[in-house]
């Protein structure tokens, strides 16, 4: 289980996004045979289960899986914490104020995994569910948090650099030991991405001092993450003492 930072969380409500069945991408075929009851209370899942974080990235409260997977919940932790063999491995889940949610994308599989298991009108509720999940992860106003998030990032980066400078005293390049006379020189360059690792993007020890031309040459290549970093080293005689000190936690 991961503990989560509790600020800069909004909920559906919070982000004015309107959902109700007629939003949702399922004919009006379709949606008029199912039960309005049975709709509406995974309308009001979604939208109590529902919370996006600063960075866009939504996450589900382990409390609402039995309506969202259509289940009972015994059967809904067993699914989440266990997989449904054959088809979905278990996944993590992660403390946010206090509640057990699970990742938006860890939801998808699960999700995923029940399509390919249910039948009849379970199934046709399933797909109901993710049509009303694509509906709100792709929802202009989530797009705008991640474009607000990243522009935030891109303006802090400065502030990362100077934090990582003084918190760990580094006077050097970390990938070629060249010393540097004034910050100006070397940039923060993150080791997982903004875009593959958000949560990890305020984390200093996410990220190494580097020369600016190498810092370029990094962005030119797209690369986006440990692995990555640890062979553009390996390939150019670079160090990779840094490796030692990396965190994503």
């Amino acid at each position: 289980m991961t503990n989560l930072p509790s600020t800069n969380v909004y909920s559906i409500s919070d982000l004015n996004i309107n959902l109700d069945k007629r939003t949702v991408g399922l004919s009006a075929f379709v949606i008029d045979r199912l039960y309005a009851r049975t709709l509406n209370g995974i309308i009001t899942a979604l939208k109590a289960g529902i919370i996006i974080n600063s960075n866009g990235a939504l996450f589900i409260n382990i409390s609402y899986l039995h309506t969202l997977l259509r289940t009972n919940p015994g059967a809904a932790n067993t699914i989440w914490q266990d997989g449904i063999p054959g088809y979905v491995s278990g996944v993590d889940s992660r403390n946010i104020q206090g509640d057990l949610y699970i990742t938006g994308s860890d939801f998808i599989g699960l999700l995923d995994a029940r399509l390919q298991t249910a039948i009849g009108q379970s199934k046709i509720y399933l797909q109901f569910i993710q049509a009303a999940y694509s509906t709100i992860s792709t929802h202009p106003q989530i797009s705008d948090v991640r474009t607000a998030f990243i522009k935030t990032i891109d303006r802090m980066r400065s502030t990362l650099k100077k934090k990582k400078i003084q918190d760990k005293n580094i006077t050097c390049c970390e990938f070629t030991g060249f010393e540097f006379e004034r910050d100006s020189q070397v940039e923060f360059a993150h080791i997982n991405s903004i875009i593959t690792d958000p949560e990890n993007a305020l984390n200093i020890n996410n990220g190494v001092i580097i020369m600016k031309k190498i810092h370029a040459v990094l962005t030119q290549l797209q690369v986006q993450n440990f692995s990555g970093m640890y062979e553009f080293c390996q390939k150019n005689d670079y160090s990779t003492a840094w490796a030692e000190d990396y965190s994503s936690e």
